[in-house]
């Protein structure tokens, strides 16, 4: 019986253990993903402002001191700042320098500069070919038909995510060994109960052979 009971006991645990495991990281997998898609639309909006701000600062036709310092700016806080001519040449870039802006391509594909052609403003989720890496990019038009440009590189959202990620990892692992504790707890009694109904039963047996046996 206590062969039995063992057996029983393990199959119960591991049964509770698989839920467990189950209820948890499904909502876990689903928050991650949720998480990650809100951060990148976050950081657009981040990128969107930084934009509209510059815009402010480069139609009050500022200095060419002032517009440096603001590219100059952008790049310490790891924003590529881009404006481009009308026509979607670049004329100035933070991350680029003024020698080398003649071999970047022209930029009126980019996605979000025509969308914010068509639209004032626009925001895509893409691969820059000129610094090699993904990035979220915001684009805004000015009055003169240009387009001033931000990007926030992807490597900066994971790194906010994963301190994120690390917190609800650590989360979920103090809940699935509260779950299995509490699964263990569970186990234990259920098999005490049937280990009682069992003797119970072995006792009416008896009692009952005992009388048929007189």
């Amino acid at each position: 019986m206590k062969n039995t009971s063992g057996s029983l006991r393990r199959h119960l645990f591991w049964a509770f253990a698989l839920v467990t495991l189950i209820a948890v990281s499904m909502p876990a997998y689903f928050s991650r993903k949720a998480l990650y898609e809100e951060r990148i639309h976050l950081a657009g909006q981040e990128a969107l402002g930084q934009a509209a701000f510059a815009r402010s600062i480069l139609e009050t036709s500022p200095t060419e001191a002032q517009t440096a310092k603001l590219f100059a700016t952008a790049a310490e806080l790891s924003f590529r700042m881009t404006l481009t001519a009308p026509g979607g040449a670049v004329i100035r870039d933070s991350h680029v320098g003024e020698s080398s802006l003649p071999d970047l391509d022209n930029h009126a594909d980019r996605p979000e500069i025509e969308e914010a052609y068509s639209r004032g403003s626009g925001i895509s989720l893409r691969h820059s070919n000129t610094l090699g890496y993904d990035a979220v990019y915001a684009a805004v038009t000015l009055e003169n038909g240009g387009i001033l440009r931000v990007a926030i590189p992807l490597a900066d959202i994971r790194k906010g995510l994963e301190k994120e990620l690390l917190t609800l990892f650590v989360l979920i692992v103090g809940v699935c060994l509260f779950c299995l504790l509490l699964s263990a707890v569970s186990t234990g009694k259920i098999i005490k109960r049937i280990d009682c109904m069992a003797e119970i039963v072995a006792a009416i047996s008896r009692s009952t052979a005992h009388a048929n046996g007189h």
